[in-house]
């Protein structure tokens, strides 16, 4: 028989807070290897407590490779980003250039004729 369901809200009970706290995090951590072991997935997980601790998982050796390349994935594309829009700006100053120069000849070769 399955357990109903739990109410998200905060816990008030200090002592019950840090074992629901502890409990959670080790299945949370549980989780996290089991999808990296049996989906082949490379797995990182950061969790700070609220006293401030740390706790990790990575399933690859090493963490910082991990945050570099989740870094290069989600803030590499903005960089992609404003690499366009200067382009853009750029080809629009361009545009302004040549059309301006065009009305100029265009303004030139009313003149001449």
């Amino acid at each position: 028989m399955g357990r109903g369901r739990v109410e998200l809200k905060r816990i008030e009970n200090k002592i019950n807070r840090q074992v629901t706290f502890a409990k959670r995090r080790n299945g949370l951590l549980k989780k996290a290897y089991e999808l990296s072991v049996l989906c082949d997935a490379e797995v990182a997980l950061i969790i700070f407590s609220n006293r401030g601790k740390l706790y990790e998982f990575c399933s690859t050796t090493n963490m910082l490779k991990m945050l570099e390349r989740y870094h290069n994935c989600t803030y590499g594309s903005m960089e992609i980003d404003k690499s366009t829009i200067n382009a853009e700006q750029n080809s629009y100053k361009e545009y302004m250039k040549l059309k301006a120069k065009y009305e100029s000849l265009l303004q030139y070769q009313r003149q001449v004729s």
